[in-house]
């Protein structure tokens, strides 16, 4: 049974406030939104929803790209906005907040190592295959009414 808006009110409002991993994946997931919303104001198209977010999310094990860490995690544009390019599952990275400001409006290549950006350059080519194998598995199990398989 689908919780009710009351009960969904109730759970970001503990999320928010909870500095746990679920709480971490939920500000990410609003930090992804907020970047949706200025993609589509300079003008260009976004295509990232909630599942891309958590197929970028797991990429990286919800760990900075640059440092490693695990806390204080924001999704962001792996090539910057001001290159026109908007956020996809192919262009999103999870970093820290303190690394998100310094790269700021840097390309990779200036940002990050060359090692790393080569790891990095690698899961966001699977990224865009994940998220559309995943919203498929969805579609069909959605038609079925989640059912089992027997």
């Amino acid at each position: 049974m689908p919780e009710s808006r009351e009960q969904q009110r109730e759970r970001h409002r503990r999320l928010r406030k909870d500095p746990g991993p679920d709480g971490e994946w939920f500000r990410a997931q609003r930090a992804a939104s907020r970047k949706r919303k200025v993609d589509r104001a300079a003008g260009l198209m976004p295509d990232y929803g909630s599942v891309a977010c958590l197929v970028t999310w797991r990429l990286f094990d919800g760990r900075c790209a640059k440092c490693g860490i695990d806390s204080d995690i924001t999704i962001d544009h792996h090539r910057p906005r001001s290159a026109g390019v908007a956020i996809s599952p192919g262009n999103a990275v999870v970093l820290c907040r303190c690394c998100n400001t310094r790269k700021g409006d840097k390309p990779p290549e200036q940002f990050y190592p060359p090692e790393r950006l080569w790891d990095i350059e690698i899961a966001l080519l699977f990224a865009p295959v994940l998220v559309d194998a995943i919203e498929r598995i969805l579609v069909v199990h959605r038609a079925t009414g989640w059912r089992r398989a027997s």
